[in-house]
């Protein structure tokens, strides 16, 4: 007797190269580690999966399927003014986008909900009507509680309601998934106050290619999300009060800047005068020659104000380039055995320069780190049990 497949709504957003062909509408690439977990269940089985997700390509309701997976895109805003649009899913989200989400799920009639992050604005709020469920399970990505960033109006307005949201669903679930570091770190505790189940889940990990022979035209590399709370001004401010020493310093920063950034970015460039010592290369489509670019830097620094575990400081880890980052999340976790990343605390440019400068002067800390962080990310970041976690998951909850 065939046995009957488990019907599974993954909430959550993404772009990816399919359904960018698909509509024939190129964006840039967002949560690629969604993509990832699209290849790990595509084929198996046991799985349906149903992805509930806004539409970045057309702003339209749309039900695809495409190589095993069914797609059901929402409309996500309902007004033309783009500067309009966090705003008005911040003042419609339970008129609106919940309600669609909602629809859409009542439809679908899963036997599980996995939500993976209560911090999005374009999708989180759909969980909330399903507080009482026994079959939701969310993905912990990182907690925007933790952020200090003080902004101004109107990213205070957004940032605010990404906090409201994030406690919300965090307190009125009980069920949670996260990396087995995050695990070992215990700092969801604090976020998660009625927690009664946490289950083993590793976000997976793209693993690049090492190229020893790549030679090293930057100190310090950057890639990723560049914006405000991954602490790309503090990392400019850094480096300019190094350049007062090291005139010569020269970063490279990869990925798109978000929109919310430009103004102060452009603003800190000009005002720091680092326009001959920061590189930006925008965003690469092409992973391959990002990797290679990447390793064209000798120490990645991520200053990220919060965080759970970031993908970019794992690719760093594989690609042996010494990470400085922050005591966010479970990056703190990452040094229990050995220590495998500089720590560097939260909004200090002042400690951070310190940090990159000793980090670029002293070899044999530069030599430990590299084979510290990769012997780390190989014995500790495979995406092998991946499948095998979600299934035991959502066997638990049905």
């Amino acid at each position: 007797m065939k046995e009957k497949k488990l019907k599974v709504v993954w909430l959550c957003h993404f772009v990816n190269d399919e359904l960018n062909d698909y509509f024939g509408i190129q964006l840039d690439e967002l949560s690629r580690w969604m993509d990832a977990f699209f290849s790990i269940v595509r084929g198996d089985s046991r799985l349906d999966i149903h992805v509930v997700a806004p539409n970045y390509w057309t702003n339209e309701d749309t039900e695809v399927r495409l190589r095993g997976i069914t797609y059901h895109l929402y409309k996500y805003h309902f007004v033309n003014i783009r500067k309009l649009i966090s705003f008005e899913l911040v003042f419609s989200k339970e008129r609106a986008v919940q309600k669609k989400i909602h629809h859409i799920i009542q439809e679908i009639a899963p036997d599980v909900i996995h939500l993976f992050g209560s911090e999005n604005i374009g999708y989180s709020c759909g969980i909330v009507p399903y507080a009482k469920n026994k079959n939701v399970v969310i993905s912990l990505q990182g907690f925007v509680n933790r952020t200090q960033d003080k902004v101004c109006f109107p990213r205070n307005i957004i940032l605010n309601y990404r906090k409201r949201l994030e406690r919300k669903i965090n307190t009125a679930f009980t069920v949670f998934s996260l990396s087995a570091i995050a695990i070992q770190s215990g700092e969801y505790k604090k976020e998660c106050p009625n927690i009664k189940k946490v289950f083993e889940l590793a976000f997976p990990t793209t693993i690049p290619q090492y190229n020893p022979d790549i030679k090293k035209q930057y100190d310090i590399v950057f890639w990723g999300r560049v914006c405000v709370d991954k602490g790309v001004i503090d990392l400019l401010q850094a480096i300019a009060l190094l350049r007062k020493e090291m005139k010569d310093i020269r970063a490279l920063i990869i990925g798109k800047v978000e929109n919310a950034a430009v103004a102060q970015i452009n603003s800190c460039m000009r005002s720091l005068n680092l326009q001959d010592s920061v590189h930006f290369a925008g965003f690469q489509r092409n992973l391959k020659e990002m990797y290679e670019l990447a390793q064209q830097g000798r120490i990645y620094v991520l200053p990220t104000h919060f965080d759970g575990l970031p993908g970019s400081v794992r690719e760093a880890m594989f690609l042996k380039i010494p990470v400085i980052t922050t005591p966010v999340g479970a990056l703190p976790s990452l040094n229990i055995e050995k220590q495998c990343i500089v720590l560097s605390e939260v909004g200090n440019p002042e400690k951070l320069g310190g940090n990159i400068r000793r980090l670029l002067t002293d070899v044999k800390l530069y030599q430990e780190l590299q084979e510290n962080a990769y012997d780390k990310a190989n014995k500790v970041f495979s995406n092998n049990d991946i499948l095998n976690q979600l299934l035991f998951m959502y066997s638990q909850l049905t």
